[in-house]
């Protein structure tokens, strides 16, 4: 079925000069003029206006990992799954940042990190997909362990499903729809995570979905880097804002 259908849905741009580098996150070039592949742009949306993300990495070991992976998808194509055989890419940990690719086996990197956040902790999610029943059951769990988490998610349905919205909010999490007002898409997607020991943001391709959970070809970045908190903290301030067309977000 053509749900099931691996995609190669990660979003990585590698640039050489003037310095190497790469930005990831969620936008995908979209809406050519004339427009080349129109049913795809009414499916995903114009992401010349859209909600969504790219984030600048200049470290060198993280560009460099990005660079070997972009390398090995166009050389190779995707497989599955991630960590098997010759041409797979490993992740890339330099303390304070890692990337995480998939296809993968084993635990979902971003659950397993919510899984250190509990009473007194304030958990941010900007998601344009919400529908995976063992993502919502770990949202669920984060809930009732105490975590203070708001969700800003896409307007439409098909995306993230009313009986989503009505379970997360059934524990107390803050749910808001962005982009109605305008039928903008909502593509964003990031985490912003505080606790008594620290912060961490997380950024990427992934979405809350079966589909990216298992088939797809994601990217996740999780990074202490204080400079990424603040600016996706100070977007999530601008996103929660009212705007005139809106009223109240």
């Amino acid at each position: 079925m053509q749900m099931f259908k691996q995609r190669l849905h990660e979003k990585i741009y590698c640039f050489s000069h003037p310095v190497p580098t790469a930005f990831v996150g969620s936008f995908n070039p979209s809406a050519d003029s004339p427009e080349e592949f129109p049913d795809i742009v009414s499916e995903i949306g114009d992401h010349r206006v859209a909600h969504n993300l790219l984030v600048e990495i200049r470290d060198p070991r993280l560009v460099h990992c990005l660079l070997e992976h972009a390398r090995s998808l166009h050389r190779n194509g995707p497989w599955l799954p991630l960590g098997l055989g010759p041409r797979a890419v490993r992740d890339c940990d330099i303390g304070d940042t890692q990337l995480h690719f998939w296809p993968r086996f084993g635990a979902h990197p971003v659950e397993r990190l919510l899984k250190r956040y509990g009473a007194g902790s304030r958990v941010r999610i900007a998601a344009s997909h919400i529908s995976n029943r063992a993502s919502v059951a770990c949202l669920r769990r984060l809930a009732r362990r105490g975590a203070n988490i708001e969700i800003a998610a896409e307007h439409t349905e098909r995306r993230v499903p009313r009986a989503v919205e009505l379970q997360l909010a059934r524990e107390g999490i803050a749910f808001t729809r962005l982009g109605a007002d305008a039928n903008v898409p909502m593509h964003l997607k990031f985490v912003l995570l505080e606790n008594s020991e620290g912060r961490h943001a997380v950024f990427g391709s992934f979405n809350w979905t079966a589909q990216a959970y298992w088939l797809n070809h994601e990217l996740a970045v999780i990074t202490r880097d204080d400079d990424v908190f603040e600016a996706l903290d100070r977007h999530w301030t601008t996103l929660r804002q009212p705007s005139p067309e809106r009223g109240q977000p």
